[in-house]
């Protein structure tokens, strides 16, 4: 984690429900989130649900900088990268989705414990 934005450590070190990042552009909210992803599927067996409003393509979502966070970790031996989803050896998997498109499939999605 010591890839991580030092001053974000507050905010994932608080213990909390709900967690919402505010910050302009270039804040480095994208790139800690999903450090902070792969680091919790890697250690944890959760469900991670990830949604934008108008994603019509797994290069439209944050997919690409899941997987490159899994190699700049080198935990990729840890990882099984799919097309359209990414599953951890301890139990945990990423799924994304369009709310736009799928909203009906997103409905019927169980177990979700992060959004």
């Amino acid at each position: 984690m010591s890839l991580m934005n030092p001053t974000l450590r507050n905010f994932w070190d608080t213990k909390s429900r709900n967690k919402v990042l505010y910050g302009g552009r270039a804040s480095s909210k994208s790139h800690d989130a999903c450090g902070r992803l792969v680091y919790i599927t890697n250690t944890y067996k959760v469900k991670v649900l990830c949604v934008r409003q108008f994603q019509s393509k797994i290069s439209d979502s944050v997919y690409t900088l899941i997987k490159d966070k899994i190699y700049q970790f080198g935990v990729k031996h840890n990882f099984e990268i799919q097309k359209s989803s990414i599953y951890s050896d301890v139990g945990s998997e990423f799924l994304f989705y369009g709310i736009n498109i799928n909203i009906d499939e997103i409905k019927s999605t169980e177990g979700v414990d992060i959004l």
